[in-house]
């Protein structure tokens, strides 16, 4: 990038800062995907895993255990 800056009459100041503000815009973003990373993952963890999926189990009751026809036989009965 900086050769190229260089070659179109920048001087050697000029084609290292504009180098280095196109790299900043790509950390950045990549930052910003870690970023929204970390919050889907915190999300997960405490909203949906810790209090969803419980209270809705709770609600469910019995219904959490159903299966379809064809899964049911691949249940092995453990009472019996």
């Amino acid at each position: 990038m900086v050769d190229a800056a260089r070659d179109a009459g920048l001087v050697n100041t000029e084609a290292v800062a504009g180098g280095l503000e196109r790299n900043t815009s790509e950390i950045i973003f990549i930052n910003e995907l870690a970023i929204g990373t970390a919050l889907a993952a915190i999300i997960d963890a405490t909203l949906i895993r810790a209090l969803l999926v419980p209270s809705l189990m709770a609600l469910l009751g019995q219904a959490n255990l159903w299966a379809p026809a064809p899964l049911r036989v691949l249940h092995f009965d453990a009472s019996a």
